[in-house]
């Protein structure tokens, strides 16, 4: 401990988190976790306590801890979901959401996304969400990946007319609708019937030749 300093006090969290972050830097990724439990445990701040969820949760993600970073980030969500300002627990499902696919758990990631989507009312974070959905979807297989793409290319390139938008969304917009179009094509040539090869007719044996008599 710093001399004089109480846990929880503003010069220990100061100094606590330049350790977590000097720590994370150097790729002590663990170290930097338990420093953020430290502040966690200890902070009183709610913004000083999920800045430092996020970053355990960052941490934990990198040093492939998936279970622990999950927990960093549902102790977002518990702390912050229901509050009037819910948007670090909406920030929590998004890292949620890059834990769950880090870790290969493509079903998990789109149910969150979908729980996600319900509480977007924002053009540009429908169309982010929708984004990841689909794309998720795709790698499971699901054909509703395809809807879930096109919606997102729809919202890109209507929030795109916005001069004060990011130039990208229309770059993604039309990757989106390229992308779309060849799964549909995909989807409709799966669909159709196998045409089968007519079978091959046996040509009937002619007559036998007679033998010539000597």
């Amino acid at each position: 401990l710093i001399l004089g300093c109480q846990p929880g006090s503003e010069k220990w969290t100061k100094w606590k988190m330049g350790r977590a972050q000097r720590f994370e830097r150097a790729g002590s990724l663990v170290r930097a976790a338990d420093e953020c439990s430290d502040i966690v445990k200890w902070s009183r701040d709610s913004a000083t306590v999920a800045s430092a969820l996020f970053l355990k949760g960052d941490c934990l993600i990198r040093a492939g801890r998936f279970d622990e970073a999950q927990g960093a980030f549902q102790d977002v969500m518990d702390r912050f979901s229901g509050a009037s300002d819910p948007v670090y627990g909406q920030m929590a499902r998004y890292r949620l959401v890059e834990c769950y696919k880090a870790a290969g758990r493509l079903p998990q990631a789109a149910a969150t996304l979908k729980t996600l989507l319900e509480g977007l009312d924002k053009k540009v974070e429908r169309a982010l969400a929708l984004k990841d959905l689909g794309e998720v979807l795709l790698k499971l297989g699901d054909p509703s990946s395809i809807s879930a793409l096109k919606e997102a290319a729809s919202l890109f390139l209507d929030v795109s007319r916005d001069p004060a938008m990011d130039p990208e969304f229309r770059e993604y917009a039309r990757d989106l609708a390229a992308q779309t179009g060849e799964l549909a094509e995909i989807r409709v040539a799966a669909a159709k019937p196998r045409r089968l090869a007519p079978p091959v007719q046996e040509k009937a044996p002619g007559p036998t030749p007679r033998k010539l008599e000597e």
